[in-house]
């Protein structure tokens, strides 16, 4: 998957949890301060993800600092859908 699709979609998914303007973000947003999530939206933000990309995200990979930004974010999954693509 091309990392600009992956982008875009985590934006959309974001956007849509945090009713915030997807053509707005920089990408190094914080999920906590700038955007006002809390722990509930975080898991609300994971379940998303998880079947937008059709993977799992292990709790191993889940800590303050791997959600703080909508790009950390983006790499957790680029990372992880690479790793999909060379297991099929």
């Amino acid at each position: 998957m091309i990392k600009d699709n992956i982008e875009n979609k985590v934006h959309q998914i974001i956007s849509t949890l945090s009713n915030t303007e997807n053509n707005s973000f920089t990408g190094n947003e914080s999920l906590y301060n700038d955007l006002g999530f809390d722990s509930l939206k975080i898991v609300e933000l994971i379940i998303e993800l998880e079947q937008a990309f059709d993977i799992s995200i292990d709790d191993e990979e889940i800590d303050f600092e791997t959600l703080d930004s909508i790009n950390n974010i983006i790499n957790l999954i680029t990372k992880r859908t690479k790793y999909l693509d060379i297991i099929q």
